[in-house]
């Protein structure tokens, strides 16, 4: 076990399941082989320990099962919503997706089902593949290099998502429209990351690089942050397994302690101020070039996005 080094006098200190410097490094490396992934498939000497780690992996088919006790809570979820006239139905993986997160807590299913609902249609959101790139692209380009990394990995059997907050444009995603393509894109990032039921009840791990963030009050950071929790991130059923957030300065103990009113208690619990590792985390995953790494972002998102439409079409309870 490894104790993260504090960023200052306020900081919490935590401790994570590998020391860091390994855990990002086995993380890059994962990045790294998982770029020549579909190059390797057509070779003829692809190793047996290549093609069980692609067996236990993304597209295996039993990251789709259910216990009987998740059936059950899902089920009632389902009986709940189709009696509720407001609320339009729903599928029945995302039922089961409600129902790994909420349990039996019927009431919270129903306001989880009910703000979505407005979410999508107040922010005209498809539900399609091609929405889903439109959006996501258009926020990759109001703020470049934010979305570091969309991976995989068999070792931790989750996804890891690596963002950048220096690189986050605030104000510019402010803007009306800005915000508009923001939240929408941000949805179809949240599906993208619950791809199927393993990865839902699993949760991911997000690395967050922290180093040249500056707080402006006047850019409307707080503003950002809300909304996007408020509408998005608090009501969307999905689990983090781990959020750390590394090179923060001790400003990031205000910042965290402004958040907590809109932040999910489970979420905000979970944040670790203060990790450290050997560099900045673009260094490890924005390989070999920024503009490549940002394409292998796109492309795995919608990959992810499309198996889990897939599995939304043919799942049933």
């Amino acid at each position: 076990m490894a104790e993260v080094q504090p960023a200052g006098p306020l900081a919490e200190e935590v401790v994570v399941g590998a020391p860091l410097g390994e855990e990002i490094q086995r993380h890059a490396e994962e990045e790294a082989n998982a770029a020549q992934a579909d190059h390797l498939e057509q070779e003829e000497d692809v190793s047996a320990a290549f093609l069980l780690r692609r067996i236990l992996g993304p597209t295996d088919p039993r990251r789709m099962e259910l216990s009987k006790e998740e059936r059950d809570w899902a089920l009632d979820i389902k009986d709940a919503v189709q009696e509720t006239a407001e609320l339009n139905a729903l599928t029945d993986f995302q039922y089961a997706q409600m129902a790994i997160i909420h349990q039996d807590d019927i009431g919270a299913a129903l306001e989880a089902a009910e703000v979505l609902q407005e979410t999508r249609k107040d922010y005209d959101i498809l539900e399609t593949v091609p929405d889903a790139q439109k959006r996501i692209e258009t926020l990759l380009q109001l703020s470049p290099g934010m979305n570091v990394s969309f991976s995989f990995s068999h070792d931790d059997g989750c996804y890891v998502c690596v963002f950048d907050y220096a690189k986050l444009d605030v104000q510019k995603l402010n803007i009306a429209d800005n915000a508009r393509n923001s939240v929408a894109g941000g949805y179809y990032q949240l599906q993208s990351f619950s791809p199927d039921l393993d990865s839902v009840r699993k949760g991911s791990i997000w690395l967050v690089e922290c180093d040249g963030y500056h707080w402006i009050p006047q850019r409307g950071d707080l503003k950002f942050s809300r909304e996007y929790w408020t509408v998005l991130g608090g009501v969307y059923p999905f689990r983090l397994q781990a959020y750390k957030c590394f090179h923060t300065p001790v400003l990031f103990n205000v910042i965290k302690s402004m958040i907590r009113p809109w932040v999910p208690k489970d979420i905000y619990g979970i944040i670790q101020l203060g990790c450290r590792s050997p560099g900045r985390l673009d260094s490890f995953y924005m390989i070999p070039t920024g503009e490549a790494a940002n394409q292998r972002y796109l492309k795995r998102i919608l990959e992810a996005l499309q198996r889990r439409y897939e599995n939304e079409r043919n799942f049933r309870l």
